[in-house]
């Protein structure tokens, strides 16, 4: 395996737990009033662009797209009261498309902004083209941040991070970021 997969393994994880360390140790230092914060409510849908690259041994591949994401807040009666959202996401280019539905946790920084972690799986359209996760459909590990830009719109920024994303490389590795604006409703 190489330095910068594990490198970027790495960078992700930090991120990630850094961002629920800062979240969880906001919410333990809020008073009861302020326990009240609900993140970045309702659903959206919106658009964007973004940047996928292949990390493998061989040789790096990259790739800019546009995307489409949307989400969908789970009622918290149906949860136990714990923030959960589903997520899908379409990333495509002039040759290809990739599909990825997932669950995320999310973590409200404030009134109006989630930090959000979660796991999917990605179906890639066409068979053995590369996209900006890869050439083969894979389990997804992703991550990001939502905030209300104004009123109904929302900016989003998304991490996402194929693993055994690859068919000539059972290792391969791939890493997509995007970024956009949503409608909220």
């Amino acid at each position: 395996m190489s330095f910068k997969i594990l490198g970027l393994a790495a960078l992700v994880a930090t991120v990630t737990f850094a961002s629920a360390g800062v979240a969880q140790a906001a919410e333990e230092t809020m008073t009861s009033n302020q326990m009240q914060r609900t993140g970045l409510s309702g659903n959206y849908v919106g658009g964007g662009v973004g940047f996928g690259t292949g990390l493998r041994d061989d040789s790096d591949q990259s790739k800019f797209d546009g995307n489409l994401q949307g989400r969908v807040m789970v009622p918290r009666q149906a949860t136990r009261q714990l923030p959960f959202s589903g997520r899908g996401s379409l990333l495509f280019d002039g040759d290809n498309v990739v599909a990825v539905p997932s669950v995320t946790y999310d973590f409200a920084v404030s009134d109006r902004a989630n930090v959000y972690t979660g796991l999917g799986y990605s179906f890639v359209g066409g068979d053995g083209e590369f996209t900006p996760l890869g050439d083969k459909n894979s389990f997804i590990i992703n991550g990001g941040f939502e905030s209300v830009l104004q009123d109904n719109f929302v900016g989003y920024t998304d991490l996402k991070l194929g693993t055994d994303s690859f068919r000539n490389n059972s290792r391969g590795t791939a890493l997509s970021v995007q970024a956009g604006v949503g409608f909220r409703f």
